[in-house]
């Protein structure tokens, strides 16, 4: 199985590169997040109403923790990358199309993702959780997992992460519109409500080039308008905008 990944991997076409595309990679990322938000409900699921000893809890939880943890969102990142791969020599599409997390999310699907994933689920279980007293039981609820990797809940709740995605981005969208008014009107109380509610938002969106421009061109005009006391120049809106 870890084969399988290490191949996916290294096979990965080289535009998704940070250094290259740097767009796309921060769309795969948003993605990857999206993917591993939506594995561990599969799992919450699968282990949601399980009648167990106090013992067995406890080994539930380390299982939660591993999925959260750096090791496997590396498998997370190494399906998707080999997945895409898979879905753009499915699909003829260019590289540059990834720049949209719709393509991603169909790109991976004909690419196959869930069968990826699975396939680090049993690296999960064989590397991390070989040796553990309820290994049998463990494997059980895993298998779940799998299983719900294979069904429509699966690309449902992908698809209900996009959703929630794009409600972030809207809602920042018009959050930086009313600074843009409060801008207008010239309210300094507003100005700076807006721009720390922006600031407090924006890890939400980090791998969004547009959304992090955008609030750093408004962090930057708010601290000259606090310093200046009005409406800024020509010349320090341009400066705003290339800092």
């Amino acid at each position: 199985m870890e084969e399988i990944l290490e191949r996916a991997s290294k096979g990965k076409d080289i535009i998704l590169n940070k250094e290259l595309n740097l767009e796309v990679y921060r769309k795969k990322e948003e993605y990857e997040r999206i993917l591993s938000n939506v594995i561990n409900s599969g799992l919450d699921y699968a282990i949601k109403g399980l009648n167990v000893s106090e013992n067995f809890k406890n080994t539930l939880q380390e299982v939660r923790d591993i999925f959260k943890k750096k090791d496997f969102k590396n498998i997370i990142s190494s399906s998707l990358s080999g997945s895409l791969k898979e879905g753009l020599d499915i699909t003829k599409d260019r590289p540059q199309d990834l720049k949209n997390i719709d393509n991603i999310k169909n790109n991976s699907i004909k690419g196959g993702i869930n069968f990826l994933l699975s396939a680090g689920i049993d690296i999960v279980l064989n590397k991390f959780l070989k040796g553990n007293l309820f290994l049998p039981q463990i494997k059980k609820v895993l298998d779940h997992v799998k299983g719900f990797l294979g069904s429509n809940s699966f690309l449902q709740k992908i698809d209900s992460g996009i959703r929630k995605l794009f409600g972030k981005k809207n809602k920042f969208n018009i959050i930086c519109e009313n600074w843009y008014k409060a801008y207008e009107k010239f309210s300094i109380k507003d100005i700076n409500n807006f721009a720390g509610t922006l600031n407090r938002y924006k890890s939400t969106l980090k791998y969004d080039k547009e959304c992090m421009q955008q609030n750093s061109i408004i962090q930057n005009m708010t601290k000259l308008i606090n310093s200046k006391k009005d409406k800024l120049s020509q010349i320090q809106l341009q400066i705003c905008n290339e800092l």
